[in-house]
C-alpha cells in the first residue's frame, strides 16, 4: 500500500477532456483502494514542483494538431524538452505514460 510519503501523482494534459477524464477515473480507482493520489494538470503541476522528486507519476497526455500538446500542457513540455536537463533526472521517479491521439 502507498502511503503519503510514497503517494501516486496523476498529471494530465488535455484539449478535448478525453485526458483528463482518464485522469479522474484513474484517480477514482485509487481513492477506492486507499491509495493516496494527488492531481494536477501539467501546467499547473510544473509552477510548484518538481517533477524528478516524485516517487511515482501516472502521466496521460493528448496531442492536437499535428502532435503539437495541448494548451495545458505546453509549459510541461517545453520544460521536458530543454536540454539542460540532465539525461538521468528521472531516474529515481517511477511512471506511467499513456499518450492520447
Amino acid at each position: 500500500m502507498l502511503t503519503s510519503e510514497n503517494n501516486l501523482l496523476i498529471l494530465y494534459g488535455s484539449q478535448t477532456g478525453q485526458s483528463e477524464a482518464i485522469a479522474k477515473l484513474i484517480e477514482e480507482r485509487c481513492i477506492r483502494l486507499g491509495i493516496c493520489t494527488r492531481l494536477f494538470v501539467l501546467n499547473d503541476y510544473e509552477k510548484k514542483y518538481w517533477l524528478e522528486k516524485e516517487p511515482l507519476v501516472v502521466l496521460i497526455c493528448s496531442s492536437t494538431g499535428d502532435g503539437d500538446p495541448p494548451d495545458n500542457a505546453a509549459i510541461f513540455v517545453r520544460r521536458i524538452a530543454r536540454r539542460s536537463l540532465q539525461e538521468n533526472f528521472l531516474r529515481d521517479t517511477q511512471f506511467a505514460l499513456l499518450g492520447m491521439l
